[in-house]
């Protein structure tokens, strides 16, 4: 994990990469479920990926994994 951002309640989890691929949805993934896991009564926990390049079918698989995609 890069960054954690929490307001009240609600966690993010921030993975910053540049040309983010699908290695980076993985684990982002595992990130959220050793989180929930190890931390509980998260009541909105969002795993984010930040990249400055958003790759072929990025958008899609991001969305099936429930992840939030941001393009700086």
């Amino acid at each position: 994990i890069d960054v954690v951002g929490i307001k009240g309640e609600n966690v993010d989890l921030i993975e910053i990469k540049p040309r983010a691929g699908f290695s980076c949805c993985g684990q982002v993934c595992c990130y959220r479920h050793l989180w929930l896991r190890d931390i509980a009564n998260t009541p909105e926990l969002r795993a984010v990926i930040i990249t400055d390049e958003i790759r072929p079918d990025m958008e899609h698989i991001a969305s099936c994994m429930d992840l939030v995609l941001i393009k700086v």
